[in-house]
C-alpha cells in the first residue's frame, strides 16, 4: 500500500509515502463525491419507465478457455432527459425502495430477450444474463412473467441467466 521502503526508514520517507497514501485517499473522495450523482425522484422513476428512458447495455462474457464470446450481460442505463445517460450506481437505490423494480425488471428482461433473438437470427447463439434484485425475487408473479416472456420469444429457456444482485 505505501510501497517498497528501504530499512531503516527514516521519518521524512515514511512522511513521504503516508503522504502519497493521503492523496490517494483524497482522490477517492472526489471520485465518490462526483459519483454521487443528481438528486432523483420516485416520480422521475415513473416517468422514466412509462417513457422508456432506460436501456440495456451488453458486456461481453468471453470463455477463458478459447477466447471466444460465451455470452453477455445485460446492464442497465438511465438516458435521463435532463442529466444524461445515468450508470445504475446513480438510481437503483432509489428504484429498490420503490415499487417500481418489478417493471423495471420486466423492461430489462424485454430488451435483453429482443436482443437475444436479433444475436440468434444473425448466427450468434449467445446467451444473455440479466440482474434480479432481491427485492425482485418477493413478486409472486416474477417466475410465470419470466416464463411467458421467455417462451413468447422463441428463444430455449437454457439461453438466458439470471443473477442476483451484488447488493
Amino acid at each position: 500500500l505505501l510501497g517498497v521502503l528501504q530499512k531503516p526508514v527514516t521519518l521524512s520517507q515514511l512522511a513521504t509515502s503516508l503522504g502519497r497514501f493521503a492523496a490517494v485517499q483524497q482522490r477517492d473522495a472526489f471520485q465518490a463525491l462526483a459519483e454521487q450523482g443528481p438528486e432523483l425522484s420516485e416520480q422521475e422513476v415513473i416517468d422514466a419507465v412509462r417513457e422508456q428512458q432506460f436501456c440495456a447495455y451488453f458486456q461481453p462474457k468471453i470463455s477463458l478457455h478459447d477466447g471466444r464470446l460465451s455470452g453477455v450481460e445485460a446492464l442497465i442505463r438511465w438516458q435521463h432527459p435532463k442529466h444524461g445517460l445515468l450508470p445504475p450506481g446513480h438510481f437503483l437505490d432509489l428504484v429498490e425502495r420503490t415499487d417500481h423494480m418489478s417493471a423495471i425488471t420486466m423492461l430489462m428482461l424485454d430488451m435483453s430477450l429482443h436482443q437475444c433473438q436479433q444475436w440468434h437470427a444473425a448466427g450468434l447463439p449467445i446467451s444473455v444474463s440479466i440482474n434480479l434484485s432481491a427485492r425482485s425475487l418477493g413478486d409472486s408473479k416474477l417466475a410465470d412473467a419470466i416464463i411467458e416472456r421467455v417462451a413468447a420469444c422463441g428463444i430455449a429457456p437454457h439461453y438466458l441467466m439470471l443473477e442476483i444482485t451484488e447488493s
